[in-house]
């Protein structure tokens, strides 16, 4: 089981090492077409005290920060749709039993209705002959 752990701790290193790289690469981007999220460069500022060498560095990382946390809600989201998703199949499963069962209730009395109905048709027919036999008589 340990080694098991561990080889999931490496590939889940691994993966999160090569996204946070992807990651990198895209605020380097935003920065190269001048695109700059005002608070968190006024948060670089103000941790920095002003000194735009190290704001640029620090906006770089909590740049990357931001955008793992904004990845990660999204992941949390579509974590919920999946579960609400899933909880109104296993409601929509159960009210299908229900009426499945419901259903098979009403075939049961199907077969009442037509022993009703078939002994309507007896009676009628047995007092259609009885009728006939007192006309012919």
């Amino acid at each position: 089981m340990d080694i098991l752990n561990e080889l999931k701790r490496k590939i889940k290193g691994t993966r999160g090492r090569l996204i946070e790289r992807d990651i990198y690469q895209s605020v380097m981007e935003e920065i190269k077409s001048k695109k700059r999220h005002d608070g968190i460069w006024g948060q670089a500022l103000a941790e920095t005290e002003g000194n735009e060498k190290k704001a640029n560095a620090l906006y770089i990382k909590l740049r990357v920060q931001s955008v793992k946390d904004e990845l990660e809600v999204f992941k949390e989201n579509i974590f919920r749709e999946q579960q609400t998703k899933n909880n109104s199949k296993q409601k929509t499963s159960s009210i299908k039993k229900r009426n499945n069962v419901n259903k098979e209730d009403n075939d049961g009395g199907g077969f009442g209705l037509f022993i009703f109905y078939g002994t309507i048709i007896t009676i009628i027919t047995y007092a259609f002959v009885i009728f006939v036999n007192w006309v012919n008589k």
